[in-house]
């Protein structure tokens, strides 16, 4: 199994640590992305310094951190159309569930089921990721 490195939180308390952890595969309706860039934001820096109530109230380790993202597209999961390898990609940092009243009506993001990437998933300060089709 190929691993990679990623920057991850992986206990509640102040700092993030790098790690060695497998390359993730795709399933239906995924991208595997080659991360080229990933950002830092005011989100990052409260899980960092682990500075309750919202860090310490909200977020469960471990998981990769970042929730933005600009990659290129290394495999496709099944089903997906509109990728393909070799594109370059971004990904919307909502997860919405497209089921639910808020997604019928076109308010995706305020999901009731809303969640975000490094939150809730892993993220992307990692040198592969994740992103579905629909992000």
């Amino acid at each position: 199994m190929a691993t990679m490195r990623a920057v991850r939180k992986l206990r509640p308390a102040e700092g993030f640590e790098l790690a060695e952890i497998p390359v993730p595969e795709p399933r239906a309706g995924e991208l595997l992305v080659k991360v080229k860039a990933a950002s830092i934001c005011g989100t990052d820096i409260h899980i960092y310094k682990w500075e309750p109530p919202w860090s310490t109230g909200r977020y469960v380790p471990p998981k990769t951190m970042g929730h933005e993202v600009c990659g290129e597209v290394v495999q496709v999961g099944a089903g997906v159309r509109g990728f393909q390898q070799g594109d370059s990609v971004s990904a919307e940092s909502h997860i919405y569930d497209g089921t639910c009243s808020q997604c019928l009506r076109g308010n995706r993001h305020i999901c009731e089921k809303l969640q975000f990437f490094s939150i809730d998933t892993d993220g992307f300060w990692a040198e592969y990721a994740i992103i579905p089709q629909q992000n």
